[in-house]
């Protein structure tokens, strides 16, 4: 083989393309950069964060990290280095001419000085010992063709192209015109990347009268189809600029990287440092939550600002130092987990007892002047009232003993919807032991998944300052019932993942027809404002003959209006005209103006 054409191995070809990439996109950023924003630089589709991690780890001579930002090693040359010598050994590494102000900057770091200065001083060097392109691109002399000698021998020679390969190719190219169209034709004869001294040495032979050094150089040097490398040729110290065709690069990254996979678990581990957040980090990542209109998770900012992934040796810390360093700005709501929101994309409702569950404050008179409206201790409730208050079905937001402490906290619990929370798709949290959610966050996001369907529900929210869950109502509007629904809520090995199934049955006790619920509505049109709990207690039992349970009196006085179980134990305690036989609730008509019994009133509350 020549010495003008050489047939480096795939590996060796695939190294040196993405050591380039590497090194020019690394010229292109004045700050250190993240993994992430050096991947997309490259512009190479099949560059992974595996051939990424392997490139900058196997050519630690060349590229440096800090804080989990890379950047070229040169930037901290010993600024007593000659410049020439440093800008030289820039253009080695990149393979193709790098932009002025990319070199201004780098000098500017490595001499201290302004990148104004430095520009003005490549400039001139430019002019003795590199070569400059119209758009302010440098390059190394070495990379153009030499043509100051008689004859082709000579400019063959001084410039290490072998003439015969030479004449042999263009032999068979003889349409050969040193465009970029049949250079890219040249190189798929050869099969292999071409010297850019050695095409140039073929522009030259062809038309030698017009030919010029670097617009030649600058005519392939952007060309579709063609991509530029530093490879070593056999007779050279240095590696000079190779063209290649575009075409053969994803064949290239392809063999080499089931290498970069076997070393990415090593060289993780070697790269791996625990993240250390700035205050600038903090900030950026709060100002990401705030500007997203939706959910941000932990991982996608260990991923976006820092190039995290979860192979990392650190991973699990690192993502802990970002979740507490956000859990401490009050500017964002942690939702438990690892997600964050900007609280503006939450709407209000999720943060206060809706209307229709808040009690009102009501209080009507007798003709004597005595209140209707009363509360009775517990010794006064009769029957087994007292303990029918308790159950935490009877209970509800705004109305409950507290949180039921059940140990150990069981997998699964059995819940029991009543009529106003499936109208609005809420849940009290007072049927629900306390530990089933986790303490903190207050506030949660928690996704429910229906055990039947399959189906997702994720805006569903835990609020345990409110003591109701929000964002049931497509859950609910897969059932027809209108109270009385039972469903269980299971636990997961995910703290914030439930999963729901409907049962079967329906709790009688607080179940209500869709057409008794027409009527109950009219009702409470009627008699929410104007109508005292007793007299509303008559109206319902009025119409139930054979007698109600407690919880199903009081499931039907709250959708005429919102009233707390104690009141309406009370009541029934109270006043004559109620009775209870066999555990049911009757009416006593006869005695519906015979007023509270006397024996209770020393037990009505002050």
């Amino acid at each position: 083989m020549s010495k003008s054409v050489t047939v480096p191995g795939v590996e060796t070809l695939a190294q040196t393309l993405l050591r380039a990439s590497v090194a020019n996109a690394l010229l292109r950023f004045r700050e250190p950069a993240k993994m992430s924003e050096l991947q997309e630089a490259c512009n190479l589709p099949s560059l992974d964060m595996d051939l990424l991690r392997y490139t900058l780890g196997v050519n630690s001579d060349l590229f440096i990290s800090s804080e989990r930002r890379w950047t070229l090693s040169i930037r901290y040359e010993d600024p007593t280095r000659p410049m020439y010598a440093l800008i030289e050994r820039v253009l080695r590494h990149a393979g193709r001419p790098v932009p002025l102000e990319s070199l201004a900057y780098l000098l500017a770091d490595v001499y201290h000085r302004a990148p104004e200065a430095m520009a003005m001083m490549v400039y001139r060097l430019s002019a003795e010992h590199f070569f400059r392109l119209p758009d302010n691109r440098i390059g190394l002399r070495e990379w153009l063709l030499r043509t100051d000698y008689n004859n082709p021998e000579d400019v063959a020679f001084y410039n290490y192209v072998d003439l015969a390969e030479a004449q042999k190719l263009l032999r068979k190219h003889p349409k050969f015109d040193g465009s970029p169209e049949s250079v890219v034709a040249l190189l798929r004869t050869a099969g292999t990347p071409l010297s850019a001294r050695f095409v140039a040495f073929l522009q030259w032979y062809r038309h030698p009268e017009t030919f010029d050094a670097v617009r030649a150089y600058q005519s392939l040097i952007d060309a579709e189809g063609l991509v530029a490398l530093p490879l070593q040729e056999n007779d050279t110290l240095e590696p000079v600029t190779h063209w290649a065709l575009a075409e053969w690069v994803p064949q290239w990254i392809e063999a080499i990287r089931p290498q970069a996979r076997q070393m990415a678990g090593v060289l993780a581990q070697l790269m791996a440092e625990p993240l250390v957040l700035s205050v600038e980090d903090v900030e950026g990542m709060v100002q990401h939550v705030l500007q997203s209109p939706r959910v941000v998770t932990a991982d996608e900012l260990a991923r976006r600002f820092f190039d995290l992934a979860p192979g990392d040796p650190t991973y699990a810390n690192d993502l802990q130092t970002i979740i507490q360093s956000l859990k401490q700005d009050v500017r964002v709501i942690w939702l438990g987990g690892t997600r964050f929101v900007n609280p503006q994309n939450l709407p209000p409702y999720l943060f206060q007892v809706p209307e229709s569950l808040c009690f009102p404050e009501v209080q009507f008179y007798t003709e004597e002047g005595e209140p209707l409206e009363i509360d009775l201790e517990d010794e006064g409730l009769s029957g087994t009232l007292r303990s029918d208050i308790q159950d935490p079905v009877a209970q509800d937001v705004g109305d409950e003993e507290g949180e039921v402490t059940i140990f150990p906290v069981p997998e699964s619990v059995q819940c029991v919807v009543k009529a106003r929370h499936k109208e609005i798709g809420t849940f009290p949290l007072c049927q629900i032991p306390d530990g089933f959610f986790l303490k903190e966050p207050n506030f949660q996001q928690v996704t429910l998944i229906d055990e039947t369907t399959g189906e997702r529900y994720t805006d569903v929210y835990v609020n345990q300052n409110v003591r109701l869950i929000y964002g049931l109502l497509d859950w609910y509007a897969t059932r027809d019932a209108v109270s009385g629904l039972v469903f269980t809520l299971t636990r997961t090995e995910d703290p914030f993942v439930f999963k729901v199934r409907w049962e079967d049955t329906l709790d009688r006790r607080v179940h209500i027809s869709r057409a008794r619920y027409e009527e109950l509505l009219d009702m409470s049109t009627r008699m929410a404002q104007t109508y005292s709990t007793f007299d509303i207690i008559c109206e319902i039992l009025g119409t139930h003959r054979g007698g109600m349970e407690f919880l199903s009196i009081l499931s039907e006085v709250n959708v005429i209006r919102r009233t707390k179980r104690r009141r309406v134990a009370s009541v029934l305690s109270a006043f004559q005209a109620f009775y209870v036989r066999g555990g049911m609730w009757h009416l006593d008509e006869k005695k519906r103006d015979a007023g509270i019994d006397r024996a209770k009133r020393k037990h009505i509350k002050k």
